[in-house]
């Protein structure tokens, strides 16, 4: 299966231990890529030792051939799980740098685009938003590569320095406009980010790039439907104002990953939320 590109390097070995293997093990199976020598699963035996699976996959079958086992007393276990979470820390750090460096924080003058996607997004944030907005931003910091399978979002969230699945609290506009930007947010409804909210979240962004947009009360429709895309409805008053059509809205991006990217994350920035996972 094929996993989101993260631009780190990753070390094959994670060092050793004594302990020998033993007991009905609890498989955790890792996303492997052919040709890599990756840990393709976890057990554990009675005494409480560890053990890593490593191994890759036999290009052209997909079979698992495992190479070596490494073996971690616990203490050696908890010392790698402190390391991991460290390692987390930072890969959310050097996503919200490189934010940081392109995007300024606000004031944000938005584009005519970029206010109808405004408008589109309303007052309170769903959890696909903010699985979309860190998507972009992996994509804007340069850390992370378009997904090629919404089934990629756990390698794609580790990327960003988030779990897979975690609980956050969700924002509200108390009023928003383009030239002001929200009047007030308040964080106050609690959600879970999990495959639901990364699998929209992640279509949305496609769908950007792919032109996927419906006028949902005319019926006038424009893209091709895509494997990863989700249509955005965008009825005709959410383009009061601009001089925006929805065909035009449909070309804004043209297959370009990078500036739908970067316009979410002006848009949630100009709605006073955060783009960051695991936030």
């Amino acid at each position: 299966m094929p996993f989101a590109m993260v631009l780190d390097h990753v070390p094959e070995r994670l060092g050793a231990g004594t302990a020998e293997h033993q007991g009905d093990p609890h498989d955790h199976v890792a996303i492997t890529t052919s040709g890599s020598s990756v840990i393709g699963k976890i057990t554990f035996t009675l005494e409480g030792s560890t053990v890593l699976h490593v191994g890759h996959e036999r290009p052209g079958t997909g079979d698992w051939i495992e190479t070596e086992r490494v073996v971690l007393t616990p203490g050696e276990r908890e010392a790698l799980l402190e390391d991991l979470l460290k390692h987390r820390t930072r890969c959310g750090q050097r996503v919200a740098k490189g934010v940081n460096c392109h995007l300024p924080i606000f004031p944000i003058k938005l584009t005519d685009t970029e206010t109808v996607l405004a408008r589109y997004l309303g007052a309170d944030e769903q959890p696909e938003h903010r699985a979309a907005a860190a998507y972009a931003a992996g994509i804007v910091s340069g850390r992370v590569a378009p997904v090629t399978d919404w089934l990629q979002y756990e390698s794609l969230a580790a990327a960003l320095g988030s779990p897979a699945e975690y609980t956050t609290m969700l924002s509200t506009d108390e009023g928003w406009t383009p030239e002001a930007g929200p009047r007030g947010v308040s964080r106050d409804r609690s959600a879970v980010i999990g495959y639901q909210a990364w699998r929209k979240g992640i279509g949305l962004i496609h769908g950007l790039v792919d032109g996927l947009v419906a006028d949902p009360r005319t019926g006038e429709t424009h893209g091709e439907d895509t494997p990863l895309g989700v249509r955005l409805d965008l009825p005709g008053d959410l383009f009061t104002g601009t001089g925006l059509t929805l065909a035009g809205f449909a070309a804004a991006f043209a297959d370009d990953f990078p500036a739908a990217a970067t316009a979410f994350l002006r848009v949630t920035r100009s709605r006073g939320r955060t783009c960051m996972a695991g936030r």
